[in-house]
């Protein structure tokens, strides 16, 4: 399985995707790592947890989001997808702003959070075309028998692999991709040449999306909606 970073430019509402900077030598690498792990920290301190996954970051100036889902909630429930907002002072992160909910808020609240103009993404992202839709059923898998358990960790970082396997609107918009994974059913995934198809039954009714292609790092997602049989 290959995954591979993606670095992008959102601006007016428009995603990109751009190529990555070249690899920064050892003492510049190590800074970004330092940084890293604060940033961590500072989430984790906000959430109140350390186990969360995070799906990507978004930038602009001297604040950065950091879009995460916190696992289980109190009581068992999964927890929505959240953007956590910070801003750099000194050696750490400030929090700037409350708890982005992306399914009530989507990217919308955290654009104006962050201000206007040019945000630059990372995430990781991007499987070699014929390893799709193994890494979609297999994680997709781990996920629901997670949530049986009330496996929170477990459920993190099955999340945090489905993820890498969707594009940024999927995990950055209105939760599409939690949404689909918290659909009650057993689902199986099928990729072609042209896109993925998910199919699920339940209750008797089967339901069916299929999903283009998208590039993303140097590999391939789960890209846009092309067909739902409701």
């Amino acid at each position: 399985m290959t995954l591979r970073r993606s670095c992008m430019l959102v601006a007016l509402g428009f995603v990109g995707t751009l190529g990555c900077k070249k690899k920064e030598p050892a003492p510049a690498e190590a800074a970004v790592e330092a940084d890293e792990i604060l940033l961590r920290a500072s989430a984790a301190e906000q959430l109140g947890s350390a186990s969360f996954a995070v799906v990507g970051e978004i930038s602009r100036g001297e604040r950065r989001a950091i879009l995460v889902w916190p696992g289980m909630a109190e009581g068992g429930e999964p927890a929505s997808a959240l953007a956590l907002v910070f801003e750099a002072q000194g050696d750490g992160w400030t929090p700037v702003a409350d708890r982005i909910d992306l399914r009530a808020q989507g990217m919308a609240a955290i654009v104006e959070t962050l201000g206007s103009g040019e945000h630059r993404v990372v995430r990781e992202c991007g499987l070699a075309p014929d390893e799709l839709a193994m890494h979609l059923q297999t994680h997709g898998k781990a996920f629901t028998e997670a949530l049986d358990s009330s496996d929170s960790k477990a459920a993190v970082i099955a999340y945090e692999q489905m993820a890498r396997a969707f594009a940024w609107e999927h995990v950055a918009g209105r939760s599409m991709l939690l949404d689909l994974l918290l659909t009650p059913a057993p689902k199986t995934w099928y990729c072609g040449a042209k896109g993925c198809t998910v199919e699920s039954t339940w209750e008797g009714r089967r339901r069916m999306q299929t999903f283009g292609h998208e590039d993303c790092g140097e590999g391939t997602v789960v890209g846009p909606v092309l067909a739902a049989q409701p």
